[in-house]
């Protein structure tokens, strides 16, 4: 009784001005309706939203959390999903959440991670088109040489700032062009090993495209290619192809052609809805059945056109 009323007799006495600086610097959570947990921040920012089943699976202590290969040590046997909330208290000292839960299971979360995490709809699309992955920039002809990027060999290969440019222009506008390499064969394993493991294929992780007599592959004969996707007949395709002209053709052709498929696929979906749905609901069998020189193969994935 009198640890209460010795407590309650020091708060009154502190000054005003005290205990409202104390109070707006305090982390404070609610549970909203259907579970939901409102994290209020100090600073005054949008409130933090998550599903209080969420943090219970997603608990960073020891037992449910291994720091060290970052991942969960889950236990469907151990966590109870129906398990409410007991109480919340939020700490300025460490500036993290505290969350008690019923099946007494207590989980710690610091503001820097809930800020990451958060499930506010604004919050989700910053991540998606931040972090994830960014957003697509549709370009048509004439839009070529807007979006055009070019980019030194040596400067991908030894300053980390262009190699993250470089990668950028290939996840927003799809492509671009990487000049003044050496001519030898090595160039293309040496921007892939740059950037990440090389995908093999049938026909090996490197390969040249050159005129055939003969031709068992499209590439190779002599006529121009139309205008394709590389590799349908693959489950997992490659996510990016490098493609490095070691000799140019002194006759008329050897262009390039190049064209947006996402800027024609959206095209298609406002401007013919019905064709577009055939496209993404009709499987088709694509396939690349053979032989190259000694080597045999009998490749078929069945998918829409879009997908």
């Amino acid at each position: 009784m009198f640890a209460r009323q010795f407590k309650i007799h020091l708060l009154r006495t502190l000054p005003i001005s005290r205990c409202s600086s104390t109070y707006k610097r305090l982390l404070s959570a609610s549970l909203a309706e259907g579970n939901v947990v409102v994290v209020r921040q100090a600073n005054g920012g949008e409130p933090l939203q998550f599903p209080s089943v969420w943090l219970r699976d997603n608990c960073q202590c020891s037992v449910c959390f291994h720091d060290n290969t970052k991942s969960r040590q889950a236990n469907w046997k151990r966590v109870n999903v129906e398990s409410r909330i007991r109480s919340i208290n939020g700490s300025h000292e460490d500036n993290a959440l505290t969350i008690d839960w019923q099946d007494d299971h207590k989980s710690t979360f610091t503001l820097a991670w809930l800020q990451d995490r958060d499930f506010a709809p604004t919050n989700r699309k910053r991540y998606i088109e931040e972090v994830y992955k960014p957003t697509y920039q549709l370009w048509a002809k004439s839009e070529f040489k807007n979006v055009l990027r070019t980019f030194e060999f040596t400067d991908v290969m030894t300053q980390d700032k262009v190699l993250l440019e470089w990668l950028e222009s290939l996840a927003i506008q799809g492509f671009s062009i990487v000049r003044n390499s050496p001519p030898n064969v090595t160039v293309v394993r040496q921007l892939a090993d740059r950037i990440g493991y090389i995908k093999r294929t049938t026909y090996g992780e490197e390969f040249e495209v050159k005129s055939k007599d003969d031709a068992r592959n499209y590439a190779y004969m002599m006529t121009p290619l139309p205008l394709h996707t590389d590799m349908p007949y693959y489950e997992y395709k490659a996510g990016i192809n490098i493609l490095h002209c070691l000799v140019q053709s002194q006759s008329q052709g050897g262009s390039n052609l190049m064209a947006d498929g996402f800027y024609i696929a959206e095209k298609l979906r406002k401007e013919f809805p019905k064709l577009f749905e055939i496209l993404v609901k009709t499987p088709v069998d694509w396939y690349d059945i053979g032989k190259d020189g000694d080597m045999s193969f009998h490749n078929i994935w069945r998918a829409p056109t879009i997908w």
